[in-house]
């Protein structure tokens, strides 16, 4: 028999799972859920690559696709280099694909003409 916790956490999981499975065709023909993820995707995708940089030049390192490996100036000079010119070349491009996302999506949901 699980333990009081147990069941209700499962029970709170169920309850969840079968709310959010019949909320999700109705907001999926609204569009609203691509809205949501966008809206909330775009600037935290932004925000970390701002985060990258700023790390770069307060604190002297960059964290490499490697998992969560810090690369410091000091170290290796050139991987820290090349680490901060691609964060400088991906930001714009990130940040105005973020932009032209929300914009399509509000567009999709009538907000903006």
């Amino acid at each position: 028999m699980p333990a009081r916790t147990s069941t209700i956490a499962i029970a709170t999981v169920v309850g969840i799972t079968a709310l959010l499975k019949s909320m999700v065709p109705l907001l999926q023909q609204n569009g609203i859920i691509w809205l949501i993820v966008v809206a909330v995707g775009g600037p935290w995708i932004v925000w970390d690559c701002a985060k990258q940089l700023y790390n770069a030049a307060m604190h002297g390192y960059v964290i490499t696709g490697v998992p969560e490996r810090h690369v410091y100036r000091d170290k290796e000079p050139s991987l820290f280099r090349n680490n901060v010119v691609a964060w400088i070349v991906m930001l714009p491009i990130i940040a105005s694909g973020a932009v032209v996302l929300l914009l399509d999506a509000l567009e999709a949901e009538h907000l903006i003409s």
